[in-house]
């Protein structure tokens, strides 16, 4: 029947804007639970680092006494320690937002305007309702959900096999960082430097050498994005440009 040729496509729709409405309130609210400053230290409390919000890394602190407490030879080990004590505690906070269910916005779903919720999406003057009844509107939302799905398997796909490395190093070139896979894989030093260096130039140069190398990482994670992901993220960031290509808008 037509009222039920008509309703497919509509359902179709409201239950992707419903999954991403929901995965978007749970990922707002645990970015919001991990937008702070977090902090963490070796086993021996001489390293403490701070990430910032973005999770890059804010301040690298040195106790004085880290040649008693740790030596040369130790410091690697402390510097990956604090990384791994702070980082556990963001994705801790992160996670357990996450878990939490997306608060209920209350919203009036009912049909309006061919089937889309007027008050999701402010439609510009002048736009007009898609024919959901057409076969190219449903043929676009099979397509949409399709991407949906190949992004999907692509993430899933990407945390597993990421192992993307890169490295950065402080102005001087005295401190060199390595990032793998996103962790703090391993830390040198120029020893001729690290056995005249204070501890708050030391924290410094740490500093500077991690941040250089999370950059270096992510221009490399960027650039290997998998096309579904890249063409999802272009797709619903406007609501509206989704809406038109799907072909339930039409200005």
């Amino acid at each position: 029947m037509p009222g039920d040729r008509a309703g497919d496509p509509l359902r179709t729709f409201r239950r992707l804007h419903e999954k991403v409405a929901d995965l978007a309130g749970r990922l707002a609210a645990a970015n919001a639970a991990s937008a702070v400053p977090v902090e963490g230290q070796d086993r021996t409390g001489t390293v403490l680092m701070v990430l910032g919000p973005d999770g890059r890394v804010d301040e690298v602190r040195v106790s004085a006494e880290w040649r008693r407490t740790l030596g040369a030879e130790g410091l690697a080990d402390a510097v990956r320690q604090a990384w791994q004590a702070a980082g556990t505690a963001r994705v801790s906070a992160w996670a357990e937002a996450l878990d939490e269910p997306a608060p209920a916005d209350g919203a009036d779903h009912a049909d309006r305007a061919g089937g889309v919720g007027a008050s999701a999406v402010a439609l510009p003057p002048g736009a007009a309702a898609g024919d959901l009844m057409s076969y190219q509107v449903q043929s676009n939302l099979s397509g949409l959900m399709s991407l949906l799905a190949d992004a999907e398997d692509s993430l899933d796909r990407a945390g597993r096999a990421t192992t993307a490395s890169a490295q950065g190093h402080d102005p001087a070139h005295r401190v060199t960082a390595v990032v793998t896979a996103g962790e703090l894989d391993d830390v040198t030093f120029d020893r001729r430097w690290l056995a005249e260096a204070s501890p708050g130039e030391l924290g410094r140069a740490v500093n500077d050498a991690i941040v250089a190398a999370q950059a270096a990482y992510e221009r490399a994670r960027a650039a290997d994005s998998p096309p579904a992901l890249r063409e999802l993220r272009e797709l619903t960031a406007d609501p509206l440009t989704m809406l038109r290509t799907v072909g339930l808008l039409r200005d």
